[in-house]
């Protein structure tokens, strides 16, 4: 009987645990059940962004990368009209307002700009940057909103602008005062020269505020957008605000696009 028993021990001892329910194999079983875990996850938000950039919700794309790299402006918070949606964004579109990229394009950016905005400064080089690798479907209008009781000199900038744009050369005084940080009347004046421009009509234009109404018009189309602040952008009817970067701007202008 003691046989028996011995032998019954032995052969009890001698069956083994499936190797998943080792120590050892429950371990394994869970860190491959982890990646598992993280790689359907991954491969579904890939999912999900490619379907929306392609096919979705351009304003909720939109919504995603506005920033905290934006000036805002109470005054202009407090006064606006919140409900754009339905409004037709092309009668923003003045005829003072300069263009760049001519003719019928499928990506149109209105953007409102404050040339002593220092985040309109951070986002001048990376918006020319896209907007020219995309110049054969982006149209931009430039319009004014110039916040005068945050960034005093503002206003001024804005009309040494409109004053080049009389001479056809917005476009190189737009460059020339992010690239210059010397915008104080003097440094207004030399720019213009810098780039061209006939000096005594420009300073007869600077000095009378010639189109101080165009600019007014500028803010007042601001408040009827609803817009609290700068750099705030239009893209194809979304409301794009702050500095974005490179890649998020691509994004954008991609989803436009397509849609």
């Amino acid at each position: 009987m003691g046989e028996d028993n011995f032998s019954q021990n032995t052969a009890v001892n001698k069956i083994k645990r499936p190797w998943y329910k080792t120590g050892v194999g429950i371990v394994f079983l869970g860190f491959v059940s982890l990646i598992l875990l993280v790689s359907v996850t991954f491969a579904g938000f890939v999912s999900y962004y490619a379907w929306q950039l392609k096919y979705g919700d351009a304003e909720k794309l939109v919504q995603q990368f506005s920033t905290e790299k934006f000036t805002q402006d109470p005054g202009l918070a407090i006064s606006g009209d919140a409900d754009i949606a339905e409004k037709d964004l092309n009668k923003y579109i003045r005829d003072h307002n300069p263009v760049w990229g001519q003719g019928d394009k499928p990506v149109t950016i209105i953007s409102f700009i404050d040339f002593e905005c220092p985040f309109c400064l951070e986002s001048y080089p990376i918006f020319k940057s896209v907007t020219s690798k995309y110049k054969p479907i982006v149209k931009v209008v430039f319009k004014h909103l110039p916040l005068e009781n945050l960034h005093p000199g503002a206003e001024m900038s804005a009309n040494a602008a409109a004053c080049a744009d009389e001479q056809d050369k917005f476009w190189d005084y737009y460059d020339g005062l992010f690239l210059d940080n010397n915008h104080a009347q003097v440094g207004l004046t030399g720019l213009a020269e810098k780039i061209g421009l006939n000096s005594q009509n420009f300073t007869a234009c600077l000095g009378t505020k010639k189109y101080q109404k165009n600019i007014n018009q500028d803010l007042t189309d601001a408040v009827e957008l609803g817009l609290i602040g700068t750099p705030t952008y239009f893209v194809n009817g979304y409301k794009v605000e702050g500095a974005l970067g490179a890649e998020q701007w691509e994004q954008i202008i991609l989803q436009a696009y397509n849609n």
